[in-house]
């Protein structure tokens, strides 16, 4: 069993969600929301990346999820964990110039990259591998009990992750489906939300192959 979380860190918000998967189960763990307190900063700093890591420390369900590897109350046993970065592009609205966007999504990465070494230890057997298909992976391994902690790159579409979900993409997102399109509008992002907000309080605790865990 692996678990993934995925963050997405711009200037003024935050925002994580957790995954793990087991053959063709997803779980849908957790997700959460946090202040960046990242406006007016220059990315390229030092401090960019110590903010981050702040942040995430601070953030108890998030930061308690990262070091997880054994079973505990709210989450299985596993032995591999991968963190997977949005790769920011320049956005409009959040007045994200592409070079601003490049400097905090590798400030991001930093800062993710020192949480896991601390985690699993500068000894451990290290991969690094930048590739422009697969995306940049940076990943330690453990000698001791094989345990595997991944940062990787998000290279952008990621249109096969709905293959889990298609009848219900199909169903309320078919032209996003039909055409592939790199990426959902905001109003296609509340539509998905507001689907697993509908099963969250009902008896049924999954939409196809993806299952709502108790704390979702």
């Amino acid at each position: 069993m692996y678990k993934t979380v995925a963050i997405a860190v711009f200037p003024e918000n935050t925002y994580w969600i957790m995954l793990s998967s087991q053959w063709n189960i997803f779980v849908f763990e957790n997700f959460g929301c946090l202040s960046s307190g990242l406006q007016n900063c220059y990315y390229k700093h030092p401090s960019t990346v110590d903010m981050i890591k702040k942040n995430v420390a601070q953030t108890s369900d998030l930061w308690s999820s990262l070091p997880q590897f054994d079973s505990n109350t709210i989450y299985d046993g596993l032995e591999h964990i991968k963190v997977l970065i949005k790769q920011l592009t320049g956005h409009t609205e959040l007045q994200l110039k592409n070079a601003e966007a490049g400097a905090l999504t590798d400030a991001t990465t930093i800062s993710i990259k020192s949480i896991r070494d601390d985690i699993i230890g500068k000894k451990s057997k290290l991969l690094d591998r930048r590739d422009r298909v697969l995306g940049a992976v940076y990943s330690r391994t453990s000698d001791d009990h094989n345990r595997k902690f991944q940062v990787v790159h998000s290279t952008g579409k990621h249109t096969n992750a709905i293959l889990s979900l298609l009848s219900c993409m199909r169903q309320n997102l078919r032209e996003f489906v039909d055409s592939r399109r790199e990426t959902l509008s905001e109003c296609e992002k509340s539509i998905f939300f507001n689907a697993m907000l509908n099963v969250a309080p009902s008896d049924i605790n999954s939409i196809e192959m993806l299952q709502l865990s108790h704390t979702v």
